[in-house]
């Protein structure tokens, strides 16, 4: 365990009267719609308003800042604007904080500690990236907070097993709570009920440098040449929103060049820009296999997986470790470590039919435990559970 002289510095929280939440703060980064892909904290916050509506959930945004009704404070990441954050957080029964990379002020984002500091109320830490090798300082700031915080929850098994097994945390306080699916669940549609035609392979996220799309691109061109289906590729998403004009406009040239290289130029379809639930639904029914490039550091790929597994489609992934996770227990889709593996991947699901109805209807099944009103549930139950605890806990 963290030094518990460190825990000392923050100030002992209290429980408040209610025994269910009836106001949360959130902090976190939070953008209420950005081309389509909201971020995991206005998906939770919109998830646990939907059957509980009288619930006042309060945003203090982190990072960029967001322009919204329920965003009552942005935080500066200087060292002044710490202590007026938490007394804005303080005012609720509860706070769920969103530990992600890039958004706090501080040293690697350490201004996170300094708020802690002043809350006094019972805390949440959502741990969105649970580093297996992480510097010196984030091992610092994961152990103190998971040390202070009242509950911390992780996106995934692997997660959960990483701080069990790489950090000093206790046990006690981790739970899994899966990433909730934006869309409607789907049935899935066997392969022999389709008219006769090329398969269509359908990749969506944020689009830009290093994110995977590149990889899309060369493991359907490997798949191509392993005949005899030539497949389809569509590509859909916004456009990575830190590149400026000049970058936007290089990135979507370097595409079509590649595709050109790989011999995909009458087969890939760029469908770049906003996309909303009813756009990727339309997609999603045309399509026969989801691909997913994401590279490891994607911050939506596990938003992408959990819609994946909603479309109930079969799924070829790249070794994310959520993906890896997931579909190896489920068994709804291949993971593999490149894109001639995924090319492969790919070929196996279009070559045998069967398998890739098994997968869909794996993913199916699945699909409800990956709803969001489910997820919002388990963290309505956890903070309740924290308000009626014994005060001298």
């Amino acid at each position: 365990m963290p030094d518990r002289r460190l825990s000392s510095m923050f100030a002992p929280r209290s429980t408040k009267p209610p025994v269910s939440a009836t106001s949360i703060g959130m902090l976190g980064a939070y953008v209420p719609d950005d081309d389509g892909l909201t971020t995991f904290a206005a998906e939770l916050r919109q998830a646990m308003l939907h059957d509980r509506p009288e619930i006042v959930i309060s945003v203090v945004s982190a990072g960029v800042a967001a322009y919204a009704p329920e965003v009552v404070h942005g935080l500066d990441p200087a060292p002044a604007g710490s202590r007026p954050a938490a007394a804005i957080l303080n005012q609720n029964d509860a706070v769920i904080l969103h530990l992600q990379t890039g958004v706090y002020g501080g040293t690697e984002g350490d201004q996170v500690l300094e708020i802690l500091e002043w809350l006094t109320v019972p805390v949440v830490v959502v741990i969105h990236d649970v580093r297996s090798q992480p510097t010196a300082r984030q091992r610092f700031i994961v152990e103190v907070l998971t040390s202070s915080a009242d509950a911390v929850v992780t996106l995934s098994e692997t997660g959960r097993r990483i701080l069990l097994d790489e950090y000093r945390v206790e046990p006690r306080k981790l739970m899994k709570i899966h990433h909730g699916s934006r869309l409607p669940a789907m049935a899935p549609l066997e392969k022999d009920t389709r008219p006769r035609r090329r398969p269509r392979i359908l990749s969506w996220g944020v689009l830009g440098p290093g994110r995977g799309v590149e990889s899309g691109l060369r493991a359907v061109a490997h798949a191509r040449r392993l005949g005899p289906a030539q497949p389809f590729y569509s590509v859909a998403g916004p456009l990575d929103a830190t590149l400026d004009g000049p970058q936007q406009q290089a990135f979507r040239s370097s595409l079509r060049v590649l595709a050109d290289e790989v011999g995909l130029t009458d087969s890939v379809e760029f469908e770049i820009g906003p996309l909303d639930n009813e756009r990727l639904g339309a997609l999603i029914e045309r399509a026969d296999i989801i691909l997913l490039p994401q590279a490891p550091h994607d911050p939506t790929a596990s938003a992408i997986l959990a819609d994946a597994i909603t479309a109930a489609r079969p799924i070829v992934a790249a070794g994310f470790p959520y993906a890896t996770e997931i579909l190896a227990e489920n068994r709804g889709g291949i993971v593999a470590d490149d894109p001639a593996e995924l090319g492969d991947a790919l070929t196996r699901v279009i070559r045998d039919p069967e398998l890739g109805n098994a997968m869909a209807r794996r993913n199916e099944a699945l699909a409800p435990a990956l709803s969001w009103p489910v997820a919002a549930g388990q963290y309505r139950q956890l903070i309740n559970v924290l308000l009626r605890r014994p005060a001298n806990h």
